[in-house]
């Protein structure tokens, strides 16, 4: 008992520490444990690990210890420390172990199939077994090819030893990643020999594989068993399938399953909505996709820019901009940050728009504005200017969201300009002048701005380096009777804090909030490079 009582002293650093056992995975014993009285053989060392088995992570810093100073573990001491760490449940310095015998076993190690084998008949509890069998095939495919790690896990099973749903998983994913859809197939219907019931993540790894190698036939066998085994799959579950099936370009049998999981009111994620629809919009159904999209909001599922956007780009190719229109507005309605799919291509757009006026179909000023901001956003404002012209010189009265597109879009321009190296003065020149030509413009069609119009104008000016008339607007918005939103006072906001007038901008922001309007995260960004933000945080508490 002499190198046990040495390790007691050496270990005592060791016991006090109140971290977790699997954190004293590298804890160092004391240099007093080297100085032994005598040479190790296996039996003292069995012996010792027997004596601190109710101290894993001690019994293991000693096993690395004796191995580090030259002690080669044989048979027994590496079955006593299996037998400690699996009882104790600690699975890294488990895996760890595993880890340097796999690594080992083909040289001058242990073979690892006698050490389970050994385990299975002295271990105490089917638990143990199974939870250093789980340890071990997590050792393995980080060391082993699939090949020898499938011949390992065959020899476990072959000893009688029945691995975990688990650990099935675990072999499963690791075959799938090398694209072997056959060997998974193959692993999966061995399983089944074993009287195991597959979870809902074998049957989402195997069909997945099945799908990536276009197995479609296969995969709806593996689906129709798991029904019938009563396996019920989760949303992650049915979402994966759905979106095997799309990958594969079964569109229709995607949206039947899906028409069968809303009548059971499953919850579906939202990409497999998005590719279900993206496939029915691919093959022109868009009746189809547009219930889907209902269906989904109904499933409470918040409306996304890709479902709008398939079908908005579907009816563009139809000519079908009335439809398009439609699906935009709705998607602005919502509140979605709109990134132009339909302005996406504006060349065929406008040829679209020209054949509806060449046939003669009703266009309105939303279908004009919708075009209009198209080109806008793409940095084409003088063809948007002409549309304008030609929307005016038709009859057709603009409305003041009109007007706001262009007035905006004269404010990107002007920024993109100072992009280009243009001269201040010479850019604010010009933004005012345009904006007071479609002002005038609105004064003769006797239009009004509303607050967005507003808040853009005063954008402009505060851009502009006008702070004067910035103000003068937002005073007559609100003798207007206008209420500015949050978007308005930041604008001016913005415009005081650019120039320093750090006292006009604490008195704006004192006003939004006493009007009981809460600053939004624009607010505070722009305060955030102020010295307004202690007032930020004061507002916060």
């Amino acid at each position: 008992m002499l190198v046990y009582q040495d390790l007691l002293t050496a270990s005592a650093s060791v016991q006090s520490d109140c971290s977790s056992d699997d954190e004293k995975l590298n804890c160092a014993p004391s240099q007093h444990a080297r100085k032994r009285s005598r040479p190790l053989c296996s039996d003292s060392v069995v012996q010792t690990l027997h004596c601190l088995k109710r101290r894993p992570a001690i019994a293991f810093a000693y096993f690395k210890d004796t191995q580090s100073i030259g002690f080669n573990h044989d048979f027994s001491t590496n079955s006593e420390m299996i037998q400690i760490l699996s009882h104790s449940r600690q699975g890294k310095m488990l895996v760890s172990l595993f880890s340097e015998l796999v690594s080992s076993s083909n040289a001058s190690g242990p073979e690892i199939l006698p050490l389970v084998d050994h385990h299975r008949r002295t271990c105490a509890t089917p638990c143990s077994l199974s939870f250093m069998v789980d340890c071990l095939i997590k050792a393995c495919i980080t060391c082993y090819d699939v090949q020898a790690t499938i011949c390992l896990f065959s020899g476990i099973c072959r000893l009688g030893v029945v691995p975990s749903v688990w650990t099935w998983n675990l072999l499963l994913k690791f075959i799938a990643e090398t694209g072997e859809y056959e060997m998974v197939l193959a692993a999966y219907n061995e399983m089944k020999c074993f009287q195991l019931t597959p979870d809902v993540y074998t049957f989402a790894i195997v069909t997945r594989s099945l799908f990536q190698a276009k197995k479609v036939d296969e995969a709806l066998q593996v689906w129709a068993e798991m029904t019938e085994m009563g396996v019920k799959p989760d949303a992650r579950g049915y979402s994966s399938f759905l979106i095997g099936l799309c990958d594969c370009r079964k569109y229709d049998l995607a949206y039947v399953i899906l028409q069968e999981i809303n009548r059971e009111k499953v919850p579906v994620e939202a990409m497999a909505y998005n590719m279900v629809m993206d496939g029915l919009c691919k093959e022109m159904r868009l009746d189809e996709a547009e219930k889907l999209l209902e269906n989904k909001a109904r499933q409470g599922s918040n409306p996304d820019v890709y479902g709008y956007s398939y079908l908005i780009q579907s009816y563009c190719k139809m000519g079908n901009l009335i439809k398009a229109v439609d699906h935009y507005e709705a998607m602005v309605s919502h509140g979605i940050e709109t990134n132009c799919h339909i302005n996406g291509d504006m060349d065929k757009a406008h040829l679209w728009f020209h054949d509806m006026v060449q046939r003669g179909l009703s266009i309105d000023v939303i279908v004009y504005t919708i075009l209009m901001n198209g080109y806008c956003k793409a940095g084409r404002l003088q063809e948007a200017c002409q549309l304008f012209v030609q929307m005016t010189n038709l009859g057709i009265k603009p409305d003041v969201i009109a007007y706001t597109v262009l007035l905006d879009g004269h404010l990107k321009e002007t920024l993109q300009q100072g992009w280009e190296g243009i001269a201040k003065e010479r850019r604010s020149f010009l933004l005012r002048a345009n904006h007071n030509k479609l002002l005038s413009s609105m004064k003769d069609m006797q239009i009004e701005p509303d607050v967005p119009c507003y808040t853009v104008l005063i954008d402009g000016k505060c851009k502009a380096e006008y702070l004067v008339e910035a103000r003068e607007l937002f005073d007559e918005m609100l003798q207007k009777g206008l209420t500015p939103d949050a978007y308005a006072y930041t604008a001016l906001i913005n415009g005081y804090c650019s120039q320093g007038e750090i006292s006009k901008a604490e008195d704006l922001l004192q006003e939004m909030i006493d009007k009981g309007i809460e600053p939004d995260e624009l607010t505070f960004s722009v305060l955030n490079q102020s010295s307004l933000r202690s007032r930020k945080i004061q507002f916060c508490a």
